[in-house]
């Protein structure tokens, strides 16, 4: 796949990357001592164990990177300062191109415009920054499947949510992916691969496809897993059960609860170290009848999820929606209200000076309800929630006694979410959404 830009644009770039080149400077070489503490060492690094030339990176842990550094016989050089600073914007505005980040991560721009600043300073290379990147490139861009584990999630049939194929992992595509690994390492391939069935095997997997370099492409991958599975748990339990939580979550493979402690007794001479395990029925099993309220109900997702130019309304509602599908993660019922009030705030309120709970309240019951009496049902719902959310927000009461109320309220949000992606074309942005139903309100 090849790279195009306009050639002013590649210009300016070429000329930007020339004045970071223009800005190494010999960097202090005398060594940091290093500061000893109590933690274990897992491993010994020696001279033998380095591999090409040795790079060096300085970071602090509230700015992250920033300073960058290489070795010409025994000198130190690098970009430090006002130097890196201009290194990192150039990089920066480098990624911003749309030819480049829509198949080049960030860090292969920034790793690739530092190795051709070094190889220029060493004599090594006489080419442009561009035409270095671009090839580059050429080598590492390629079409790649990237295969995510969906934590703690059976499904009982193949589905598609956007541009995500979900299907279970058996033990035969995990011996396929092996088939040809060479036979002198064959010892430690079943080791490794007996750990992935441990692990994975009989458990979802969502499989992206794109071309692109493969960090980008595990970036692209990630960024539609994080929307399809936002989608996926609208029909989890949890999103209807103040009490249940889903661990389909997209950084979720440690995400259930233990508790552990050590004893140690001198005079029994005694050691006990206990881990127990809180939650014990975490994995969710996607039934064949929950894909299909997930087509049937929120299948107009599969646009907001693909398309690449959503309407105003369609991209609140995206990001609407994955606020509200963070409540299913949550343990503690008060998170889930935060959650489930955040994103109804985001679709129903015209602004921050709007008063909160009448105006949700009566949206809600306009959308929702179908007759005067249900209207007014749904209403006192809402208030009754928000008054314990203002409760636990305002003065830290975290009791909750009316489980059914709260499961009542979530699912009256669950069939406002439905109503929301129902009429995603219907409404060009938030405010016809609110016109709407204040003409249905005074009809």
């Amino acid at each position: 796949m090849e790279i195009k830009m306009h050639p002013d644009a590649e210009k300016n770039i070429n000329e930007s990357a020339a004045l970071v080149f223009k800005m190494i400077q010999e960097l202090d070489n005398t060594p940091n001592n290093p500061q000893f503490n109590h933690l274990f060492p897992v491993a010994t690094l020696t001279d033998k164990d380095i591999i090409g030339e040795l790079t060096g990176s300085t970071s602090t842990r509230f700015d992250g990177e920033i300073g960058r550094d290489f070795f010409v016989d025994d000198k130190r050089y690098g970009l430090q300062d006002e130097g890196y600073k201009k290194f990192a914007h150039v990089a920066s505005n480098v990624y911003k191109v749309k030819e480049i980040s829509s198949v080049l991560s960030a860090d292969f721009v920034k790793d690739n415009l530092f190795d051709w600043v070094k190889k220029l300073f060493k004599n090594q290379i006489d080419c442009t920054f561009l035409e270095y990147l671009y090839s580059n490139a050429k080598i590492v861009i390629k079409e790649h499947e990237i295969i995510l584990p969906v934590p703690y999630t059976i499904i009982a049939q193949p589905f598609c949510i956007g541009r995500m194929e979900f299907h279970t992992l058996t033990e035969e595509i995990i011996d396929l992916w092996f088939a040809n690994v060479c036979s002198d390492q064959k010892e430690k391939v079943e080791e490794f691969k007996l750990k992935l069935k441990k692990e994975f095997q009989g458990y979802a997997v969502g499989v992206h496809r794109c071309t692109a370099e493969q960090n980008r492409a595990a970036e692209l991958a990630m960024a539609d897993f994080i929307n399809s599975l936002s989608v996926l748990r609208l029909v989890s339990p949890a999103n209807i059960h103040p009490l249940v939580t889903c661990c389909a979550y997209e950084f979720g493979h440690q995400n259930s609860r233990s508790e552990r402690w050590i004893s140690y007794d001198e005079k029994a001479v005694s050691f006990v170290h206990h881990v127990g395990i809180i939650d014990k029925d975490i994995p969710w099993k996607v039934s064949a009848q929950q894909i299909t309220d997930l087509k049937s109900l929120f299948s107009g997702y599969d646009d907001l999820i693909t398309s690449p130019n959503l309407t105003p309304y369609q991209e609140k509602l995206l990001d609407a929606t994955i606020i509200y599908s963070k409540n299913t993660l949550r343990y503690e019922v008060f998170d889930k209200i935060l959650y489930i009030f955040s994103a109804l705030e985001s679709m129903l309120l015209k602004n921050e000076n709007e008063p909160i709970t009448q105006n949700i309240a009566d949206r809600l019951a306009y959308i929702i309800g179908t007759t005067a009496e249900r209207r007014v049902e749904i209403v006192s719902k809402v208030k009754q929630v928000y008054a314990v959310r203002s409760k636990f927000v305002h003065h830290g009461k975290s009791n909750v006694d009316d489980t059914n109320l709260l499961s009542d309220f979530m699912i009256l949000v669950f069939s406002a979410f439905h109503f929301f992606i129902k009429n995603k074309d219907n409404f060009a942005d938030k405010e016809a959404l609110l016109a709407y139903i204040d003409k249905m309100k005074y009809s």
